[in-house]
């Protein structure tokens, strides 16, 4: 299972966790896959709070985390332009 997927579901790697009953940290070292004893799990949760699941939601949610991504990656890109200019600002 992806975590991803897991992610989009529950909202957040914690949420993820705490379904789980796991430490965040733990949960976060995992990466993008989840060993497969733990996905059996969040499966049997997932089908749990099936009725539950508010699909818009859960959109805003993916929409949020590719915004953090996106600002994280544009941060580090003008870290990068401007150590090439010598820290020169742009006028």
């Amino acid at each position: 299972m992806e975590m991803e997927e897991c992610i989009e579901f529950f909202g957040s790697q914690q949420e993820v966790a705490r379904v789980l009953g796991v430490n965040a940290r733990t949960v976060r070292e995992w990466g993008e896959k989840i060993p497969l004893r733990r996905s059996y799990t969040l499966r049997k949760a997932m089908e749990d709070h099936a009725g539950e699941f508010d699909e818009i939601e859960a959109l805003h949610r993916v929409r949020a985390s590719i915004e953090r991504e996106a600002a994280r990656k544009l941060k580090a890109v003008d870290r990068m332009i401007s150590s090439l200019k010598g820290g020169e600002e742009d006028e």
